[in-house]
């Protein structure tokens, strides 16, 4: 059920602005003499500017004046099939997708609002982010985890619920590979589209040409198919084959008004061949009494009357692929799922509660630092006092807790100035420093920085030309102790590639690894 690109034009582009970075229009690059200047004619006296009748405008103006039409309803910026199949975030020229007004997505979400789209991880992609996070001693900002998450489509899934209770829609979905719709037959079309093969092994069969005289053959005008001859006993089933094959979703009526006679013997010809070469089906599984090779329709037929019912579950919420779930066609169904990528893009909220639940089942912890950002660590912050130790790891819990988010370089400047970081006075001082932070009494984020808990300090701002790395830190509650918080969700794991501006080590790639074993009966 892919949907095809539209190509641009085979002629070659003048690809001489772009290489020169020239953004003026054509008419500003070119010399004043070689632009004509059009002289404008005088007007007459008899065509001078009449007065303005403001007493007249107000009456026409008038919300009680028939004439007064109503304003026209803006219509909305969202992507075309063309544009989805580039990516879910470009046009199909591989540009960035502009970003609606609120006039502009007000109609479509009270269109949509029947439908709640939310963005988990997938369980391959979710398995290895917390295998990584467990065996490091770092903590990882939350909201940086998730957009990691949103920039591979491997690793997310989408969920579709319908929002009202009250509302007697449902949604049907295919058990093979789980594709949606909000229409049954819409989901029998899939099946016989998409997994036909799966039952069916097609066969070429050349048969003689059919006999008669033909005048003329019909044709759909958009893709160039050819349907036949009306005159042909196969006419009525060509077309209701080319109508599945090439505008499944186009009205029927609207379709035939789309088919042209054409009267060509060239055309005659090339049907005459195409009817030649017949694919007919034959079960892969065959038995003795289904041994025959069928033709399309019959075989369609056998496949909904055999696996219909047991292929299509009906469900008011349903979890699909990203992969999947761009590919929808069906208008409230895709523009769903494009306002709440938007949304996501600019916070991803749904896919960070869904990250929360997920790490704490597998026992790993998200607390928050002094500026409400959101951490994930492998180890629980827990606060030790420092009049309670020895007297080396007594001056580096005071001053940590005196400086946070200072580094390891710049404690060993501050507590021995002048010591170089690879001298052995150095590695004397930084001695306790792994068993603090495997105990969780120092936390070590992302970015390299130290904190208490207590006192984990709000992150360094650095500019990206000084920066040894980005990425965030990790956080406390109130309390001080790590943060657990409730529900899990099924998901997928991030790539290899690591936080933004980060120093730890990389986050694993959603498309490695062996992923755990998944039910195929579940379908959410």
């Amino acid at each position: 059920m892919s949907e095809s690109d539209s190509h641009p034009d085979s002629h070659p582009a003048d690809l001489q602005a772009l290489r020169d970075l020239i953004f003026s229009p054509d008419w500003a690059r070119t010399p004043p003499s070689s632009t004509p200047v059009k002289s404008i004619p005088v007007r007459d006296a008899d065509h001078v500017r009449k007065p303005v009748d403001r007493a007249r405008r107000r009456r026409l103006s008038s919300p009680n004046d028939a004439r007064s039409a109503p304003p026209r309803p803006r219509q909305s910026r969202l992507r075309s099939d063309a544009a989805m199949a580039g990516g879910p975030n470009t046009f199909s020229s591989g540009l960035a997708e502009p970003e609606p007004t609120a006039e502009e997505t007000r109609g479509d979400s009270v269109a949509t609002s029947f439908v709640t789209v939310t963005f988990l991880p997938s369980p391959r992609a979710l398995w290895l982010a917390a295998r990584q996070l467990a065996s490091s001693h770092k903590a990882h900002p939350l909201r940086e985890l998730a957009s990691l998450f949103l920039s591979h489509p491997d690793a997310c899934d989408v969920r579709l619920e319908i929002a009202d209770d009250t509302s007697k829609r449902t949604l049907f979905q295919c058990r093979a590979c789980r594709w949606i719709s909000l229409e049954k037959a819409a989901l029998f079309r899939h099946l016989t589209t998409c997994h036909l093969e799966d039952y069916f092994e097609p066969q070429e069969v050349v048969s003689d040409p059919p006999s008669g005289k033909f005048t003329c053959v019909a044709r759909y005008r958009l893709s160039g198919a050819l349907i036949g001859p009306p005159n042909h006993h196969t006419y009525q089933e060509s077309l209701r084959a080319v109508h599945a094959a090439c505008c499944p979703d186009l009205p029927f009526d609207v379709y035939l008004q789309r088919i042209e006679t054409v009267h060509d013997p060239a055309l005659i010809e090339q049907w005459k061949e195409q009817v030649r070469r017949q694919i007919l089906f034959r079960l892969r599984h065959a038995t003795a009494e289904t041994t025959e090779p069928m033709k399309r329709s019959a075989a369609e037929a056998w496949l909904l009357e055999q696996h219909g019912e047991t292929l299509v579950a009906t469900t008011r919420r349903a979890v699909l692929p990203w992969k999947i779930a761009e590919r929808i066609r069906e208008r409230p169904l895709h523009q769903a799922f494009l306002l709440a990528w938007r949304r996501e893009r600019r916070f991803p909220g749904s896919l960070m509660h869904a990250l929360r639940g997920a790490f704490h089942n597998r026992n790993l912890f998200t607390f928050k630092d002094d500026a409400g950002i959101s951490y994930v660590s492998a180890i629980a912050p827990s606060p030790l006092n420092p009049s309670h130790t020895v007297e080396n790891i007594r001056m580096l819990l005071t001053h940590i807790r005196e400086h946070p988010r200072c580094t390891r370089a710049q404690l060993i400047q501050e507590l021995r100035p002048g010591t170089a970081a690879d001298s052995p006075e150095a590695d004397q001082i930084l001695a306790p420093m792994r068993w603090l932070v495997e105990k969780g009494h120092i936390v070590e984020f992302s970015d390299g920085t130290l904190a208490v808990p207590g006192a984990l300090g709000r992150p360094p701002i650095r500019h990206p030309s000084t920066a040894s790395g980005t990425g965030d830190t990790l956080g406390k509650t109130e309390n001080g102790h790590a943060e657990a918080t409730s529900g899990a969700f099924p998901s997928e794991a991030p790539a290899s590639v690591g936080l933004p501006g980060t120093v730890c080590d990389p986050l694993p790639s959603p498309l490695s690894g062996a992923p755990p074993a998944r039910d195929p009966s579940v379908l959410c």
